[in-house]
């Protein structure tokens, strides 16, 4: 009889540490403080296509908002004024399209240039790749 009261209160007791871990995990993984950030590596890359005027510029724009979100799912443009001069000193300018894609693949973006080049009236197209780390951040209330 005192061993199956011993077989029995070790079943017992087995049920209560694996009870009470269980709970203790719940409690301890609900309790824990929440990240403010989540950290990202990637590769951002950065196409530069030119304009000669604005006119041109905005044409480009329209083709390449087609193009590329043919491809990505976003991307970013900016417009900047470029200065070059020649070997008599003579100074030009244009108009530079910047397109910044980040956590798109190079694949996605070699396809935009090659689109680019045929449907935009490029001879090239700079692209730079940026090795990255991207932080999104959350704010200090652990939203």
């Amino acid at each position: 009889m005192l061993k199956k009261f011993d077989t029995s209160l070790m079943i017992v007791l087995v049920w209560g540490i694996f009870v009470f871990t269980c709970i203790f995990a719940i409690v301890t993984l609900a309790n824990r403080p929440k990240s403010h950030s989540i950290f990202r590596l990637d590769s951002e890359y950065t196409i530069c296509l030119g304009a000669k005027d604005l006119t041109h510029a905005d044409t480009i724009k329209t083709q390449m908002q087609k193009i590329c979100l043919k491809h990505v799912n976003n991307y970013n443009v900016s417009e900047r004024e470029s200065f070059f001069s020649d070997n008599a000193g003579n100074v030009s300018s244009t108009i530079s399209l910047i397109y910044y894609f980040e956590n798109a693949p190079l694949e996605s973006v070699q396809n935009i240039m090659d689109e680019a080049i045929l449907n935009c009236n490029q001879n090239y197209i700079l692209l730079k790749e940026i090795k990255s780390k991207n932080t999104f951040y959350r704010g200090n209330d652990g939203r």
